[in-house]
């Protein structure tokens, strides 16, 4: 009820419509889709268990430049840190409360 009262900063609002009309064009452009692609990578070698909260940052050779320290997305976040159960789980979270 209030979203419509809220105005987004102009970046925000610049890449919610480039994400409607042109996903993987916005993603390639703002350089998040090498971090995404870290992420699924981590998720793919401990999917289980993941490589342990906070260790995003820690264990992924891209971020060195220590700029970009998560994958801002944060059931990439959860997967690549905790296990897909603990994603799993933040899904049916968002779901039940939505």
């Amino acid at each position: 009820m209030i979203f419509p009262f809220v105005s987004l900063p102009e970046t925000s609002r610049e890449r919610i419509t480039g994400a409607a009309s042109n996903p993987v064009g916005t993603l390639q452009s703002d350089g998040r889709d090498v971090i995404y692609k870290q992420a699924v990578l981590i998720i793919e070698d401990h999917p289980v268990r993941g490589i342990g909260s906070g260790g995003f940052f820690l264990y992924s050779p891209i971020l060195v430049n220590k700029e970009e320290r998560y994958p801002h997305n944060i059931f990439l976040e959860l997967a690549s840190e905790l296990g897909i159960a603990a994603a799993l789980l933040m899904v049916a979270f968002v779901i039940a409360t939505l």
